[in-house]
């Protein structure tokens, strides 16, 4: 054999016939894999005996703000349910409530009613004495935690507004120290009036010709003109940062009033679930049964699909 004799046969590229065909070749394993899979959840479902659910209903308050009251109010919501589903919430609720933190992590929900910033919390679990004390509990339990974080932030604010007022006055009282003056708003005011004052000097001065004198007051003009400005820019820049600080101090002030009253209500607050009902375990089960055939499904299409990609590749042909 020589080298004219050898090459390399083109692979035929795949088409949408090929994947139907594949598909078809191994229907077994897209029809057995899902009922697999919505069977082993079925038996699960049905192995954990009765379901009870409880639920109730909550405001939850939002921080003002000066933007968007509708971007808040959504902002808080997702705030309050990512807390509701966290572990360490399941977690502090198991222990209030005297369950699992598994149990109250699986099984606790929530959902936005309306456009409005409230929201129904829903527990389903095999206890009808601990599924509305879960819910409460719960509930009261991300509240808090949404609080307590507002007010943490708050008190940073409030902590990063006290340096910059701090640093503010300082530079002003440098500023002070530097001019040797006290009373700016006076001190300015007299400088003004000796500005006009040099203006008056120095317009006799042209009048009588005498280049002395002209010079003289000139001179003087321009250096009190040169201490005026300077000492007005830097009253203006150390006032404006000033203001600037005191109204960023306020503000951060009535934030944290606000946060520490969110907290105090949240930690007061008074909840009632409605009284848990059995949920029918056919329902239960197939509420389970649904999602994990739809994942085996998708996962009996995965495999056939790398199984297909790892088989060699048909030659289009030989020359």
């Amino acid at each position: 054999m020589t080298a004219l004799d050898t090459h390399t046969t083109p692979a035929r590229p795949v088409e949408i016939r090929d994947w139907a065909q594949a598909i078809g070749r191994r229907l077994w394993l897209i029809v057995i894999v899902p009922l697999a899979a919505g069977a082993l959840a079925g038996a699960v479902a049905l192995a954990q005996g009765q379901q009870y659910r409880s639920s109730t209903t909550v405001v939850i308050p939002h921080p003002q703000t000066l933007g968007s009251v509708s971007i808040a109010v959504s902002q808080t919501i997702s705030d309050f349910q990512g807390v509701l589903g966290s572990k360490t919430l399941a977690s502090l609720t198991a222990k209030q409530a005297g369950t699992s933190a598994k149990a109250v992590q699986s099984g606790l929900s929530s959902k936005r009613l309306g456009d409005g910033n409230s929201a129904e919390v829903t527990f389903v679990g095999d206890s009808p004495d601990a599924a509305p004390k879960v819910v409460v509990d719960a509930t009261k339990n991300a509240l808090t935690a949404i609080a307590q974080a507002n007010l943490s932030l708050a008190s940073a604010q409030l902590d990063a507004a006290k340096t910059e007022y701090d640093a503010a006055l300082a530079d002003l009282k440098t500023l002070m120290s530097d001019t040797n003056v006290v009373d700016f708003p006076l001190a300015i005011s007299a400088y003004e009036k000796r500005l006009g004052d040099a203006r008056d000097s120095l317009g006799r001065a042209q009048a009588s010709g005498n280049q002395g004198a002209i010079a003289s007051a000139q001179s003087k003009l321009t250096n009190l003109t040169s201490i005026a400005a300077k000492l007005k820019a830097g009253y203006q820049e150390a006032n404006d940062r000033i203001t600037s600080a005191d109204q960023a101090y306020s503000t951060a002030q009535d934030a944290q009033v606000e946060a520490q009253g969110e907290l105090s209500a949240a930690q007061s607050i008074e909840l009632t679930a409605n009284p848990a009902v059995g949920l029918s375990r056919a329902t239960h089960a197939a509420k389970r049964v649904i999602p994990a055939m739809i994942f085996g499904l998708v996962l009996a299409v995965g495999i056939v699909v790398l199984l297909e990609l790892l088989r060699p590749a048909k030659p289009v042909g030989r020359s």
